[in-house]
């Protein structure tokens, strides 16, 4: 078992870290070893001082979900106490709220709400573009288990789909809608 030392070594010559690696440096390591060898490697890859940030928000639309993950302490099913879902209007006027204290990132989360329709989330995503346009970006994924691929969906005009099993027929339509706004 390398130390973390020489863990710490590893990573300051460049050299990629294995997953044991990684761990025993979260397990063992002092937070400030850590971070002055993380400042190095990243000294020697942007020689300017200069640190840049993203300021991010990531609002929910939904608890509602179907998946019942056991880790969640997040999901409601529809009906029982507790579930919500906002509208459009409410989205997008915390994202006016969030813009207005800085923040450039949206990033949509909620659960697999299968009753909510696809033009749900068009309208949520044009509008988004077109009255909150500070937002550079603005992201969500719909879960691959509702029948949908991932998607991330960026201001600037890109789209990339995730991997995941192909998108049903039944959505093959609204993906290519989908593409004509992002």
């Amino acid at each position: 078992m390398m130390t973390v030392r020489e863990i710490l070594g590893k990573a300051l010559t460049g050299q990629r870290l294995r997953r044991e690696e990684g761990l025993a440096l979260l397990q063992r390591a002092e937070l400030l070893d850590m971070a002055e060898a993380a400042n190095t490697v990243r000294f020697r890859m942007n020689p300017k001082p200069d640190v840049t940030f993203v300021i991010d928000t990531n609002p929910n639309y939904s608890n509602i979900c179907t998946i019942d993950c056991i880790f969640c302490a997040f999901y409601r099913h529809a009906g029982e106490d507790g579930e919500y879902t906002y509208s459009v209007d409410h989205m997008i006027s915390k994202f006016k709220e969030s813009a207005s204290n800085g923040v450039t990132t949206v990033l949509l989360q909620g659960g697999v709400h299968t009753s909510l329709p696809f033009e749900y989330y068009l309208e949520l995503v044009e509008r988004t573009i077109r009255e909150v346009p500070q937002s550079t970006r603005i992201s969500f994924r719909p879960r691959k288990s509702s029948g949908w691929r991932e998607y991330r969906i960026y201001r600037s005009g890109r789209f990339s789909k995730g991997f995941g099993r192909p998108a049903s027929d039944r959505y093959q339509a609204e993906e290519r809608k989908f593409l004509q706004i992002a």
